[in-house]
This record gives structure tokens, C-alpha cells and sequence, in this order.
């Protein structure tokens, strides 16, 4: 699917600079005289910030309930569809460098206490 994506962006690119392909440019100097980045590489990051926010949802939120259930049925025969996960699995050596919940709460009560008492409302300096 991204390959037909940037197929798509690179013709829609080509047909505004007026350059044919017998003018023989590469797509990267096509993109850098426009000064844009691939569309397959905004995907990609579009993926990464939604399953920042996925993974940082707390448990009663329909998209954590969705990407934590487990579907124990038998698959139809053919071709397997395209799962969200699998578009991330790429990244699962990332998965390691990103912090848990429970790891995120547990550095900001640390940060709290190490940041000295807090005025209570109402209170001045």
C-alpha cells in the first residue's frame, strides 16, 4: 500500500514541476526541489505518534481495549489482511526505549518529591 502511495505522490510531483521522465531526475532531487519529504516517511511517523498515544491510553479507552484483544477464531483462507501491528513491528526494537505507564508514573512522583513541598491554594510566596 505505501509503495502505491508514493508512486501516486511522485507522479502528482512530477506532473507540477512539468518533469517528464525522459528528463531522466531521481525522485530525491524531485523532492528536494519541491522541499518535501516522502509521504511513506509521514505515514510512518503519523503510525509511531498513534501508537505512542495507544500505549500511554489508559485500559477503559476503546482504542487500548482494541489493540489489546486477542481474536481467538480461525483466520479466513487467502491472503492474510494487513493488522495495525504489523505496520509497527518495525519498530519493536523502539518498543524497549519506550517508557511504561507505570515506569512514567513512577519518575514523576519521584520528580515531585525531590521538587520540595507545594503551596496549598490561597497561599503567597
Amino acid at each position: 500500500m505505501e509503495r502505491r502511495i508514493s508512486v501516486m505522490e511522485m507522479r502528482m510531483l512530477r506532473w507540477m514541476g512539468g518533469i517528464t521522465q525522459l528528463d531522466r531526475m531521481c525522485n530525491q532531487n524531485v523532492r528536494q526541489r519541491f522541499g518535501v519529504v516522502a509521504i511513506a516517511d509521514k505515514l510512518h511517523e503519523a503510525r509511531l505518534r498513534w501508537f505512542g498515544h495507544v500505549l500511554r491510553a489508559s485500559g477503559d479507552k476503546v482504542c487500548r481495549i482494541g489493540f489489546d484483544v486477542d481474536m481467538p477464531e480461525k483466520r479466513p483462507k487467502g491472503r492474510p489482511k494487513q493488522r495495525w501491528l504489523t505496520f509497527c513491528t518495525p519498530i519493536s526494537s523502539w518498543l524497549e526505549c519506550i517508557p511504561t505507564r507505570r515506569a512514567t508514573e513512577q519518575k514523576l512522583k519521584l520528580k515531585d518529591q525531590q521538587s520540595g513541598p507545594r503551596y496549598e491554594t490561597g497561599q503567597t510566596l
